[in-house]
């Protein structure tokens, strides 16, 4: 890659990866606040949609193992949790907190220790 290609600013781009990021980071909004609201089956469906469309972002899984935990599905949540986990330590730096993986893995870890008490 060329020196100028590295600085590239991607605050405001319209590359490929910058839109891919956008649409990514919306639709996984938009399946929080379904979660927050009960609209379980239409988050299921974008956390569906992100894991076809997107398998190299985390927010699929996540949002995923968000909807089955919300319907009391503690070994389904806590997998996707771990696939997400898996996936967002592969991830660039400059696309995901350093702290994303470890949180996910405690989040399933609860989930296992929680059922099997």
């Amino acid at each position: 890659m060329r020196a100028e290609e590295e600085s590239v600013d991607h605050d405001e781009c319209w590359c490929d990866e910058c839109l891919a990021l956008d649409e990514v980071m919306d639709l996984s909004e938009h399946a929080s606040l379904l979660i927050g609201e009960g609209h379980l089956d239409e988050a299921e469906e974008i956390g569906r949609a992100l894991i076809r469309d997107y398998p190299e972002f985390p927010d699929g899984p996540e949002r995923l193992g968000e909807v089955y935990e919300a319907r009391g599905q503690a070994k389904a949540a806590a997998d996707q949790y771990r696939r997400a986990a898996e996936i967002a330590v592969k991830m660039p730096a400059t696309l995901v907190d350093a702290e994303t993986p470890s949180s996910l893995l405690s989040r399933a870890h609860r989930l296992e220790v929680e059922g099997a008490g």
